[in-house]
């Protein structure tokens, strides 16, 4: 199942229209239908907007192999990290990779 079968599924199961997901993602009626019948990609942002609407993972949304029907689910801290990352500008995301990425070597 691909990125726009499992957007509808999503949205099926939490009972929320295109209209509604829309709105709580900031795009139009249009956009979603265009994910949903492949006509349309989303960007990262959106991407990501999107996995914590549904609280599942990006990968999640993005990996069609069989065996990738496991909802991941954020906690509350995480979904907020991802709000703020949704944000950022790509120059804003490359210094937080860097950062990231510092912490990690620290952490050994």
């Amino acid at each position: 199942m691909g990125f726009a079968e499992k957007l509808k599924e999503l949205r099926s199961q939490q009972k929320i229209s295109q209209e509604e997901l829309a709105k709580a993602l900031g795009v139009s009626r249009s956009t979603i239908a265009g994910y949903e019948t492949k006509s349309r990609e989303p960007d990262l942002s959106t991407l990501v907007k999107i996995a914590a609407f549904f609280n599942v993972s990006v990968d999640y949304l993005l990996d069609s192999s069989e065996d990738s029907c496991l909802k991941f689910k954020l906690t509350n801290e995480e979904k907020k990290l991802l709000r703020n990352i949704s944000s950022l500008t790509p120059n804003q995301l490359a210094k937080l990779n860097e950062f990231l990425e510092s912490l990690k070597e620290n952490k050994e």
